[in-house]
């Protein structure tokens, strides 16, 4: 349970692309940033 939390804390903590995050996570690898439709991406601007 705790394993769960502390990916939840490392995804909000995370400075890369949101979407990029999560395909990587269920194993999509071929995911490019989305570079302006997540929090850290409009960010970036």
């Amino acid at each position: 349970m705790l394993s769960g939390f502390n990916s939840l804390v490392q995804y909000c903590e995370e400075a890369k692309c949101r979407h990029l995050v999560i395909c990587n996570y269920f194993g999509d690898m071929s995911m490019k940033p989305c570079e302006k439709m997540c929090d850290v991406c409009t960010q970036r601007e």
